[in-house]
């Protein structure tokens, strides 16, 4: 009766144990499922900002062209200015000289 009743309890704790084995088969594959989830989120955030980082250097190189071609811009304004300058000065002096 004796050895009847540790046979018992040994199924019984053979039988628990493989319950408790199976239920924690199904958290490990629940636990594996959201790290796959999780993973392809941190994929996804990666991805996105990797596009944004891109689109930023593309806005930055489109910044220094348009920086360059101002610099560009205002040298030929510089210029036009003097020569104005210097066709107005001549104007005067030929109009002095035309009454004079």
């Amino acid at each position: 009766a004796e050895l009847e009743g540790k046979v018992r309890e040994e199924r019984e704790a053979r039988l628990a144990s493989g319950e408790e084995l199976a239920r924690l088969r199904g958290v490990l594959e629940a636990l594996d499922g959201e790290r796959d989830r999780v993973q392809a989120e941190a994929d996804a955030r990666a991805e996105d900002l990797a596009q944004a980082e891109a689109a930023v250097a593309r806005v930055q190189a489109e910044l220094e062209e348009a920086r360059r071609s101002i610099a560009v811009g205002d040298g030929r304004l510089a210029k036009a200015t003097a020569a104005l300058a210097d066709a107005e000065s001549d104007v005067a002096r030929l109009t002095q000289a035309l009454h004079a």
